[in-house]
């Protein structure tokens, strides 16, 4: 037999195999995702010693993480910083701006609903629920900000820009997303999908396969141009494991 004939039956052997294979596989993780130790230390603080304030919305409360008051910034335009959005977005993505920009400026960063120390409730996360979160942070200030988004989060931001554009000095986008042509005003969704997501056991383990640490560090690969920072990695893995991280 030759090398290549060999190679061709060895080839078709394991894409016969590949099904159950991939059946057996998928089993396993579910019944692992079923029965693993989901008893996860608390969150901590993204940015230590810093305060926090709560925005109330119809979706629960919003964290928003902000710089102590100093009189004697050179620019007292506010920043307002807002994260991306994935299974384990966070403000701590924000953090390496947070954390140059508070040295000149009153600077807060926000936990998007269903994100980081803010409410997770079970509900629709629409664009419209995400940009009127923002307008609300944005009313909150006497006068216009600087708004910078990281990736999905800048169409939320662009929609509550259009909703309050007094209350916007600038708006910058790193490495926007959800621009296209199609309209988002209702969420798309898939009936087939979203009955096999409703189901506790499906649904937790593909959210489990999210929020895995390869998952993870592939997305942020995605948004940072350098190595994905270990701080990061890990503060994303624990927020993605927070109850009602899945919702």
């Amino acid at each position: 037999m030759s090398l290549l004939t060999a190679t061709t039956k060895g080839t078709f052997g394991l894409i016969r195999r590949l099904p159950p294979l991939l059946a057996a596989s998928t089993v396993g993780w579910l019944a692992y995702s079923a029965i693993r130790d989901r008893d996860e230390p608390p969150l901590p603080d993204p940015f230590a010693s810093r305060p926090n304030r709560l925005v109330t919305l119809e979706a629960g409360e919003l964290v928003v993480h902000e710089t102590q008051v100093h009189t004697d910034r050179s620019d007292t335009t506010p920043v307002v910083l807002i994260h991306s959005v994935n299974a384990a977005a966070s403000s701590y993505e924000m953090a390496p701006l947070f954390q140059r920009l508070e040295r000149d400026r009153f600077v807060v960063s926000v936990d998007l609903p269903g994100f980081g120390h803010s409410d997770r409730s079970d509900r629709q996360y629409s664009p419209e629920l995400m940009a009127d979160a923002i307008a609300a942070v944005l009313d909150t200030f006497d006068e216009p900000v600087h708004l910078i988004t990281l990736s999905l989060s800048g169409e939320f931001a662009a929609r509550a820009a259009r909703i309050r554009p007094d209350r916007v000095a600038s708006l910058t986008m790193i490495s926007p997303t959800g621009m296209g042509s199609g309209s988002m005003v209702e969420p798309r969704s898939s009936g087939w999908f979203e009955t096999i997501t409703e189901n506790s056991l499906v649904g937790q383990g593909l959210f489990d396969l999210l929020a895995s640490d390869w998952s993870i560090r592939y997305f942020l690969s995605r948004s940072f141009a350098t190595t994905v920072d270990p701080g990061l990695a890990a503060f994303a893995g624990l927020t993605a494991r927070q109850p009602d991280a899945r919702h």
